[in-house]
């Protein structure tokens, strides 16, 4: 069944509010059609702003390429990682395409890797806050050893190849991507 209006919108505040909860999980779980829109995932984003859920809009940015695109800060700078005053280059918000994470089965991956059941690497993420709303979201491709029970993924392995980060800002009552750290 297609979601009516009421019940989009105590599933979408309910998601934004949630932290890691997904508004696919929360409509699956609620028994009615998973088909989420752009409209209502972007509803969601903006709901964990206005509810200082960086989580939850981490979520969904990760999720969606609309919230992702709605969410991205006129130019990004795409810094060294460990020399972050070391400016590479800067994108313009609407042409970046470096975004390295997705979601697969409820877990963060590489988005650079094929899609598919088990093909793409999982990405172990740590947001922290740096200061005020300003959030740092460090990932690294990682291997597990499987062995966890439900969506555990297990016992870490190894880290694979380089660290990267994010940087979010909030900005016009919500976060923006404005650094990718290399």
């Amino acid at each position: 069944m297609r979601l009516g209006g009421n019940m989009v919108l105590a599933v979408v505040m309910l998601a934004g509010l949630c932290g890691a909860a997904s508004l696919h999980a929360m409509a699956h779980a609620s028994g009615v059609d998973d088909t989420v829109s752009d409209a209502e995932m972007l509803s969601s984003a903006i709901a964990a702003c206005k509810s200082d859920n960086f989580d939850g809009f981490f979520e969904l940015f990760t999720q969606n390429d609309a919230v992702r695109k709605a969410h991205l800060a006129p130019q990004i700078e795409v810094r060294a990682l460990q020399q972050p005053g070391k400016l590479m280059r800067s994108i313009i918000g609407r042409d970046y395409r470096d975004y390295r994470i997705a979601m697969q089965d409820y877990q963060y991956v590489d988005a650079a890797a094929p899609a598919g059941q088990d093909s793409r690497q999982q990405m172990q993420i740590k947001p922290r806050l740096l200061s005020g709303k300003t959030w740092q979201v460090d990932y690294i491709k990682v291997e597990y050893d499987g062995k966890g029970e439900g969506d555990d993924p297990g016992a870490l392995v190894r880290t694979i190849g380089k660290p990267g980060a994010y940087i979010f800002e909030f900005s016009n009552g919500c976060w923006q991507l404005t650094r990718d750290l290399r």
